[in-house]
């Protein structure tokens, strides 16, 4: 899923996301045109590892004024993004910074409750499912490789749900790629600001922007 290039970054984000859950993590998007990639398995491997800690929502669950049902997970997937609504991408980007939310549940009052959710985004459209901008650092946006045809494994997600225990061993004893938290994702900025990131940026500028360009 993370190529050569972003391998032991990704160790060290599931390493914080199993031993230092409430640390901030930047909004992990998985894209890619093609099938046969991994995207949807990858969050399936951290539903495994997380149980009911890990929960997959849809754009209308984000816009439903009743929360309570994804305010309290660790990891929150959203599959087939493409985010049309301005409202609903602020209040993603907003949420990856803070530390409480307000829940809210059918029948029951409003409360403030701790927030540590860390979003994950999955989507087929790779250069506009978000609009982003040149001094957002909340995205790490990854093009996902496709997988090629002699290396599918129809058995993998059980061969990977055998190999949890061994890997959250390997992940607590494992040094890592960037031990010390430099921003409030944890990664320096320059770490996630990744060529797919950038097609991104440069898709959401305006129609005068490129055409001057």
């Amino acid at each position: 899923v993370f190529g050569k290039m972003y391998y032991r970054m990704a160790l060290d984000y599931l390493k914080i996301l199993y031993t230092m859950p409430y640390e901030g993590l930047p909004i992990l998007c998985l894209v890619s045109r093609e099938q046969n990639t991994g995207k949807s398995t990858f969050f399936k491997l951290l539903k495994a590892i997380f149980g009911n800690n890990a929960l997959q929502i849809g754009n209308s669950d984000l816009s439903n004024d009743f929360n309570g049902f994804w305010t309290s997970k660790l990891v929150i997937g959203v599959d087939e993004t493409f985010i049309e609504k301005k409202m609903i991408l602020e209040k993603i980007k907003s949420l990856a910074t803070s530390d409480n939310i307000v829940m809210n549940k059918k029948g029951r009052d409003q409360e403030e409750v701790a927030f540590f959710g860390k979003f994950l985004l999955m989507s087929n459209n790779e250069d506009n499912f978000i609009n982003a901008s040149e001094e957002d650092t909340r995205f790490w946006v990854i093009k996902v490789p496709v997988i090629e045809k002699k290396d599918l494994d129809v058995r993998l997600m059980e061969k990977m749900i055998d190999e949890i225990p061994a890997l959250l061993h390997f992940l607590s004893k494992r040094k890592m790629q960037h031990p010390v938290k430099m921003t409030r994702f944890w990664f320096p900025d320059e770490a996630i600001k990744t060529e797919a990131l950038r097609k991104v940026i440069e898709q959401s500028k305006q129609a005068i922007q490129k055409e001057l360009k």
